[in-house]
């Protein structure tokens, strides 16, 4: 009898525990949390979330009230993608068929299309990495108040170049000198834009004026550094530490004007055309054999290491050449014509995809020398394009709690937002990613069904 009354008012006062408890809007039960800082994973937990805000975590065998009740079912939870360069224009397909200006009739149709190739996917924050400036008016509004269901968007001016005698490429724009370069960049700030992309056309004067009026306003400065106009040791000198593209560092060593007579010879022995992307592939390939060049590649990454360096991957572009990926992307050439990548012999692909593994063996080296690498993709269907790099870091020997963290944490701090966006943690906004099957069991789960929190929101 004393015994069925203890366990009477054990049950009563766990009930009475259970509704004295604080309501919440949402509450997703019993799920192991990826720690995107730590790269542990913490097991059996509850994610409380109030608004648009993760409110707590508490274990999951505690009581919880919540308006909703999400049962992870033990399911890894990760926090919301993150890709830190994407061109708004990369969802009309084509640049150079992209509107002049935004109407206002299309604007809706264009949100739901970055609904659906970001945030379908599990990415929940983008930054546009240069965007035309007639554009800019429309398309700040997503930053400053983000319609519903809608990724969080940050936007960049235009890339800045230096006077030049060809047109500029659209997304790009010219500065004659210091003092204009650093006018713009305050007139970039007086609208509110907050990053400033710096293009590998733009020369040190100008280079320096942009990131001295940056560096004053507080703004976030990234680089497309490469072909040897400004190197990227003199650019981290001023104090530039987000670098664009993981194959820049191989265009930043090797030198058009020493290499190109071998790299020539070297290069139309394999392919009788000129490709951008098979050349590029190809000069990688040419660093790795050149012991000279190789030296001074590793030096260059323990130069961005010690800098406290970030390089954003664009992996998938490459992969797609030599079908390492989930999905094709078209690449196109300068004159807005496809890239035929199909009429390439064996021989030439099978040498392509020799210099695929080098490149993703020397991203592998990057990282365990320190360099901050995060996703950046650049290209159309950017989604998609997210979990196919994800795969092929895996590929190339990356653990997955490295994988996760350069898709999370590493983006959010690169671009500020490490105090809003980047990890599950209590004050910051509940971006979260739920995967149906889990990653670490096996890495193709990546692409698995995922319910995807935006905002507090499950996002349908």
């Amino acid at each position: 009898m004393k015994l069925k009354l203890i366990i009477i008012v054990f049950f009563i006062s766990l009930l009475w525990s259970c509704q004295e408890t604080k309501i919440y809007n949402l509450a997703i039960t019993n799920v192991n949390i990826f720690d995107s800082e730590t790269k542990e994973i913490l097991y059996n937990k509850t994610i409380l979330i109030n608004a648009d805000t993760i409110a707590g975590i508490i274990d999951g065998n505690e009581c919880v009230n919540a308006e909703i009740l999400l049962e992870g079912n033990n399911r890894i939870a990760c926090p919301g993608f993150i890709d830190t360069h994407v061109h708004l224009a990369d969802i009309t397909g084509d640049y150079d068929k992209a509107p002049e200006k935004l109407l206002e009739d299309s604007i809706p149709i264009y949100i739901d299309r970055i609904r659906h190739d970001y945030l379908h996917y599990g990415v929940t924050t983008i930054r546009d990495a240069g965007t035309f400036e007639e554009w800019i008016d429309k398309v700040i509004k997503w930053q400053n108040k983000p319609p519903t269901d809608f990724p969080n968007y940050f936007i960049c001016g235009g890339a800045l170049i230096s006077d030049e005698e060809r047109k500029p490429y659209r997304g790009h724009i010219e500065v004659m000198d210091s003092a204009e370069a650093s006018q713009k960049v305050q007139e970039y700030y007086d609208i509110g834009i907050r990053y400033v992309k710096l293009y590998w056309r733009l020369r040190e004067p100008e280079m320096r004026g942009a990131v001295k009026k940056a560096q004053s306003l507080g703004m976030n400065i990234f680089g497309h550094i490469d072909m040897n106009i400004v190197s990227i040791q003199t650019t981290m000198s001023l104090g530039v530490r987000h670098f664009e593209h993981s194959h820049t560092p191989f265009t930043s060593v090797y030198n058009g004007d020493k290499h190109w007579e071998d790299f020539k010879i070297k290069y139309f022995n394999h392919f009788d055309n000129y490709s951008w992307w098979t050349a590029m592939l190809e000069v990688i390939r040419y660093v790795d054999s050149v012991p000279e060049l190789r030296s001074q590649l590793l030096e260059l990454y323990d130069e961005m290491a010690a800098n406290n360096a970030t390089l954003c991957s664009t992996t998938h572009l490459f992969g797609s050449i030599v079908n390492r990926t989930t999905h094709t992307t078209l690449m196109q050439t300068k004159t807005g014509q496809e890239e035929r990548f199909d009429i390439l012999t064996e021989q030439q692909l099978n040498r392509l995809e020799e210099d695929f593994d080098i490149f993703m063996k020397f991203n592998k080296i990057a990282h365990e020398k320190g360099v901050k690498l995060r996703i950046g993709t650049d290209c159309m269907q950017g989604g998609k394009a997210l979990l196919s790099e994800l795969l092929l870091y895996y590929e190339a020997g990356f653990s997955m709690n490295d994988i996760l963290q350069i898709a999370t944490f590493n983006g959010a701090d690169a671009i500020d937002q490490g105090d809003q966006f980047g990890s599950i943690k209590v004050g910051k906004i509940a971006d979260i990613v739920l995967f149906d099957k889990n990653p670490f069991d096996d890495y193709r789960n990546l692409l698995s069904k995922k319910t995807i929190i935006k905002s507090g929101k499950i996002y349908h």
